[in-house]
């Protein structure tokens, strides 16, 4: 973003800054390879406002794409599919039955992105989400209000047509996994790079409204970004509890369970320190991806003969066919100590 501001900001575009634009963007995709969807709407619009030529835009996503060419070939040699994993286990187009946790999760989450003094998540406390909303309606109240700071808004994006045209590819990736990915778990840190972009236009719209007043509330509206930090810090990360409760059962596991296989769907910090577990969701496992396709997991989980079966009673009620559990598996006699849940095959 900042180079394609910086030196595509030109009469004349040069080549070679769209070269290293294109390498750029190809190491980029190497982070994480949605940034792909990204890149084509970014380009698409360039190329509509004549901000960057067809040449230039297939000089881009040539480079780009022979960076990405190893890896998207290593990807189809393990798995057989072009496809990474982790996207075919979490694709799932928006439908009737989860149209509404999507949506309100997503609200959330881009309301947190849109006020960085408060912190907002989806399982949080509902004063955390009123507060983000009371003071981003007070924000827009006050932006709104002052006509100079709005011409002044309007100017500087109008100046730096390319940070605006970021802006809009970076909003569609909210548009993009509220449509056709259901881990909404992962929602806020898929959509993390929108806040680039509107963190620029607060720092801009707050700067410029700071500017303008007296001493003592100066130093009012200084106080209070750092207070709200620390206020929710406390409420949040730092009240002294363990943070993510999955490394108490990778602990479970390790002590309990010995060296039996053990099936879990939330795999990556428990599988991180035990090797007997199996992945089930299919991000870290391609092998079980047809069986979850094919709404069989069950016959997967037999056949790998696996022994327990660990995770969040959602994961585990919400893939499992209820009579199968029920009939073949049993609670395990030590509970996990956490809300993850524990069951072991009935010797039959």
């Amino acid at each position: 973003m900042l180079f394609s501001i910086q030196f595509f900001h030109k009469k004349k575009v040069r080549t070679s800054d769209v070269i290293i634009f294109g390498l750029i963007a190809g190491f980029t995709g190497l982070t994480r390879i949605d940034f792909g969807v990204v890149l084509m709407i970014f380009l698409t619009i360039s190329l509509f406002r004549k901000h960057l030529s067809l040449q230039h835009c297939l000089i881009i996503g040539v480079l780009a794409l022979l960076i990405l060419f190893p890896w998207i070939l290593f990807v189809k040699s393990i798995t057989g599919s072009f496809i990474p994993s982790s996207g075919t286990a979490q694709s799932s187009f928006l439908n009737a039955e989860d149209v509404g946790v999507r949506f309100s999760t997503m609200a959330k989450i881009v309301l947190g992105h849109l006020t960085p003094w408060a912190f907002v998540r989806p399982s949080g406390l509902l004063i955390q989400t009123l507060f983000s909303l009371a003071t981003f309606l007070v924000f827009l109240y006050v932006f709104l209000k002052d006509k100079e700071m709005v011409h002044k808004l309007t100017i500087f994006v109008r100046s730096n047509p390319f940070f605006l045209i970021w802006m809009l590819s970076l909003s569609a990736l909210v548009m993009i996994y509220l449509l056709f990915f259901w881990a909404i778990h992962f929602y806020q840190r898929y959509t993390l790079p929108f806040v680039i972009p509107a963190t620029v236009i607060l720092a801009f719209v707050l700067s410029s409204y700071y500017k303008k007043q007296q001493y003592s509330l100066q130093w009012a509206i200084l106080a209070f970004m750092p207070a709200c930090f620390m206020i929710w810090a406390f409420l949040s990360l730092h009240t002294g509890r363990i943070g993510n409760p999955l490394t108490v059962t990778a602990g479970y596991i390790a002590n309990y369970l010995g060296s039996q296989k053990v099936g879990v769907f939330q795999s990556g910090i428990i599988g991180y320190f035990n090797n007997n577990v199996i992945n089930l969701d299919g991000k870290m496992n391609y092998d079980v991806l047809p069986y979850i396709q094919k709404d069989s997991i069950e016959v997967y989980i037999d056949r790998e003969d696996i022994a327990f079966i660990v995770d969040e009673p959602p994961y585990i009620f919400n893939s499992l066919d209820e009579t199968w559990l029920m009939s073949h598996w049993q609670p395990c006699q030590k509970n996990t100590g956490n809300s993850t849940l524990c069951f072991g095959r009935k010797h039959e």
